[in-house]
């Protein structure tokens, strides 16, 4: 068991590595798809016309379509504060989707993480196992924290105290219901809630490298246009060809 608990770290060690090399090694410009760099930083997005709006002090301010944007540059528009901001006032099926996208990857991404987690530690590969683990371990750990939250809200002066003690009490009542699920000792059902965060990381870094290195780049730009650009509003509808008679 300690073998692998120290596996855990020493591969929490290199993702944490890798991914600060992501970070230094990040371009700076926006790139097309016919090639050009577009040096700057983004400063505002129009929502309806779908058009980038870039400034930098050497070359100034500069607007770019999405359309003409490469897989790299729309991803970065995705997490930038900028575009989130400008969405409009009444709520949009764009918004609807960014609301699912942020939902669904990461529960995937960690559901995935606590499956490989128990297989490590109880070697029981079942993903029935994982899914009653994961949703269930996260339902009573809302609830506990819910709970004390209220309670906090309601004391005066003890409010650390008590969500300081909801913190533990949620990871205690948690690690009983996995070692439950798993039939294994609560230090075990502990070490599968804690380290599942780890390996979603691991699981996420692992798709990131194949997605840059291996995938085609072709395959890569129009999956991620028609799963996850054009329905968060980031591009705009494809437009389709006049019929001709």
């Amino acid at each position: 068991m300690k073998t692998d608990f120290r596996c855990i770290f020493a591969l929490v060690i290199v993702v944490v590595c890798f991914l600060s090399c992501s970070s230094a090694r990040a371009e700076t410009g926006w790139k097309t798809r016919s090639g050009q760099i577009v040096t700057g930083e983004l400063v505002a997005f129009d929502f309806e016309q779908k058009i980038a709006t870039v400034k930098s002090e050497a070359a100034g301010q500069a607007q770019v379509p999405t359309s003409d944007l490469d897989y790299a540059a729309r991803k970065k528009i995705l997490f930038s504060n900028v575009f989130h901001q400008s969405f409009p006032e009444k709520f949009s099926k764009e918004q609807s989707s960014m609301l699912l996208l942020c939902l669904f990857v990461p529960s995937i991404l960690f559901l995935v993480g606590f499956w490989l987690a128990g297989l490590v530690f109880t070697k029981r590969w079942s993903p029935f196992k994982a899914i009653l683990g994961f949703f269930g371990g996260w339902i009573v750990a809302v609830i506990l924290i819910f709970c004390y939250f209220k309670f906090a809200a309601q004391s005066s002066g003890n409010e650390k105290a008590l969500l300081t003690a909801g913190g533990l009490v949620s990871v205690l009542a948690v690690s009983v219901f996995v070692s439950a699920i798993y039939r294994c000792k609560i230090l075990v059902g502990f070490y599968i809630f804690i380290s599942h965060f780890f390996f979603a990381i691991l699981v996420a870094v692992g798709l990131n490298y194949w997605m840059h290195k291996k995938a085609e780049p072709e395959w890569i730009d129009t999956n991620s246009e028609d799963y996850v650009f054009r329905p968060v509003g980031i591009v705009g509808e494809k437009i389709s060809p006049p019929e001709t008679e």
